[in-house]
């Protein structure tokens, strides 16, 4: 894959979770992918590590029926290789309490294939916790 061929797929997976669209944001992922929130086992389930569609289906649609995406935006993207490194800011909302959260959170991928095959997610764990209720 080439740096556009990278940047397409990525920026198509991030607009795909921001609307909504959980078809179009799993195929952007590579049938085997993992994707990792990283952070503490006592933040789990939040920082799961799943593999595959199976299990990657369910935690993309959670992340979009809980979260709302609609102002957080992309700020850069880094490519080096089969690797991107995608910078994003902006406010995430907890739908089910209306919360706001104004953060930074960066991204990680391998590509292969044309498609995202891994996936490693650095965010204030300890702040989407809270306020999605796995701690108080």
């Amino acid at each position: 894959m080439d740096r556009n061929e990278i940047e397409r797929v990525v920026r198509s997976a991030y607009a795909s979770r921001q609307s909504g669209d959980l078809s179009n944001c799993l195929n952007a992922f590579h049938t085997d992918a993992s994707f990792h929130v990283l952070g503490a086992a006592a933040l789990e389930p939040l920082t799961l590590r799943v593999q595959g569609h199976s299990q990657l289906r369910p935690l993309l649609q959670h992340m979009i029926d809980v979260w709302d995406w609609s102002q957080f935006k992309i700020d850069s993207i880094l490519i080096d290789r089969d690797r991107a490194v995608v910078i994003c800011k902006g406010v995430i909302t907890f739908k089910p309490t209306n919360t706001a959260l104004n953060t930074q959170i960066c991204d990680v991928m391998r590509m292969k294939d044309g498609k995202i095959a891994e996936f490693t997610e650095f965010c204030d764990t300890w702040a989407a916790a809270q306020i999605g209720g796995v701690v108080s």
